[in-house]
């Protein structure tokens, strides 16, 4: 009972932290099971606090924290994060870097690389990464693939993703079909992500 009111008093003083400083927070959701909110400083420092909705009691859910920095240019973005979790109970730790690079080809079509270091205190260190395209069909509506072994839960698998990225002024929407590509792993998963920024 202490923790969750604990839980309720960080995400209180994020909110009204970020409101105070500036109107550059956004909220959000990754993958289905992870709720997020997250401030930007100067267009360029990000700092995101993530907790998980999984069905199942307190101890077990999952909390993470990740601090970044992002930049721009003319046809080039950058972004590196360093991330780390636990579960409530303290079953399990984890920690890494998520750092991605995008480049435009040319206007319609952008291609992104991410490099995943990540440490698990229960199954040791891994080496993750993820390719991937997004073509614009029309205004705010993009086809996007991706080539994956980040864990979208907590093991690395071997991933095919595909789907939409839908934007519409700070509203943000990528629904994706997940398939899996090596034999040990058979599910077949329908995610989705949103993030809404109040700029």
């Amino acid at each position: 009972m202490k923790l969750l009111l604990k839980h309720r008093i960080i995400i209180v003083l994020l909110l009204c932290v970020g409101y105070s400083a500036s109107a550059q927070i956004h909220i959000g959701l990754r993958d289905n099971r992870y709720a997020r909110i997250g401030y930007t400083l100067k267009d360029s420092y990000l700092f995101t606090l993530e907790h998980s909705i999984y069905s199942e009691k307190f101890g077990f859910q999952k909390a993470r924290l990740y601090v970044g920095y992002k930049h721009n240019w003319k046809n080039l973005g950058i972004q590196a994060n360093l991330y780390a979790s636990t579960l409530w109970n303290g079953n399990y730790q984890d920690c890494g870097v998520l750092a991605t690079a995008h480049y435009r080809i040319f206007n319609p079509w952008i291609v992104y690389a991410t490099i995943n270091p990540h440490y698990d205190s229960e199954y040791d260190y891994m080496t993750c990464f993820t390719v991937a395209t997004d073509v614009e069909v029309i205004k705010g509506l993009a086809l996007t693939a991706q080539y994956t072994t980040i864990p979208e839960y907590r093991l690395s698998e071997k991933r095919v993703r595909a789907g939409l990225h839908l934007s519409y002024g700070n509203l943000s929407v990528t629904p994706l079909l997940s398939i899996p590509t090596d034999g040990n792993t058979k599910s077949i998963r329908v995610l989705c992500s949103f993030s809404f920024s109040f700029k």
